[in-house]
């Protein structure tokens, strides 16, 4: 496992940690090929409402993950004051190009850059799909055209219509998170119009795949719906699994993340279904 904190801001708040599996000398056993020599990567983004970032939307996907063959890193990036844009689109764009920039060193396939997060860290998942050509942007960060455009989204529970118009079809409001005493960093700095991407989604955007319970009383399966219809429309792949129960911030669903949750409603099972989604679409 090659294990290394990056730092993305000079006094260390935004940074990435990294879990590479190793690659060994060793290229074949007994009858045939035993390891890729380049592995596609999974760059996780916590939930929190920008506000802070969950511990157990964090590592422990990195280990569910890393167990069934993929590179992984987790994004801390901007919350709290930081967290208004382009802060976060830039803090995700860096660690994107940087998974880019090394990934001989570290046998990632740099065609395999798959971008997921749960809650908010699935909204700025959402908005990095559909911004990561936004003008200047590139320029700014000395990155090449393209270099921070993800090949893949992975969006749980993410909210993707965060500002509430009479006519929005979903009914998705700014209030979605619950407590209003508790800091929401960019849901409350600013209404920005980068947080509705639902509405941003074009024929360059990744494909998508993307999960929620029905049960969600924080963030509305519509936004799931709503994100889904707009790859639909604009004619980019997407797969869509929208489980009858389960609540908000279960990640992983299991003991590891939600201990002594209902282990019969089928929620942990994104798991499995996202890795076939990935080896399907990465011929992997």
């Amino acid at each position: 496992m090659i294990h290394k904190k990056v730092n993305f801001t000079n006094d260390g708040r935004v940074y990435m940690n990294t879990y590479f599996l190793d690659y060994y000398k060793q290229k074949y056993y007994k009858k045939g090929k035993w390891q890729p020599e380049k592995r596609p990567v999974f760059l996780i983004l916590p939930g929190g409402g920008y506000g802070f970032q969950s511990d157990r939307e964090a590592e422990p996907i990195a280990m569910a993950f890393n167990a069934r063959g993929l590179h992984c890193a987790v994004l801390y990036y901007s919350v709290l004051e930081y967290s208004s844009m382009p802060n976060p689109l830039e803090d995700v764009s860096k660690a994107i190009w940087y998974l880019r920039k090394h990934a001989e060193e570290f046998h990632i396939n740099p065609n395999a850059v798959i971008v997921g997060g749960f809650s908010a860290g699935g909204n700025l998942s959402s908005i990095i799909g559909t911004q990561w050509d936004t003008p200047g942007l590139a320029e700014k960060l000395n990155i090449p055209r393209r270099g921070n455009r993800p090949d893949a989204l992975m969006l749980a529970y993410a909210p993707t219509e965060l500002i509430y118009e009479p006519e929005n079809t979903y009914g998705t409001d700014t209030s979605a998170y619950g407590n209003p005493e508790e800091p929401r960093g960019i849901l409350l700095a600013e209404k920005s119009d980068a947080l509705n991407t639902a509405k941003r989604v074009n024929r360059d955007t990744p494909p998508a795949f993307i999960w929620q319970t029905s049960q969600d009383q924080i963030i509305s399966p519509h936004n799931a719906l709503a994100y889904a219809d707009a790859c639909y429309r604009n004619h980019v792949e997407c797969e869509l699994h929208v489980f009858q129960y389960g609540l908000h911030g279960t990640a992983l669903a299991n003991d590891v993340t939600d201990y002594k949750a209902e282990k019969d409603i089928n929620v942990e099972t994104w798991v499995p279904m996202f890795m076939n989604w990935i080896r399907k679409q990465f011929h992997y």
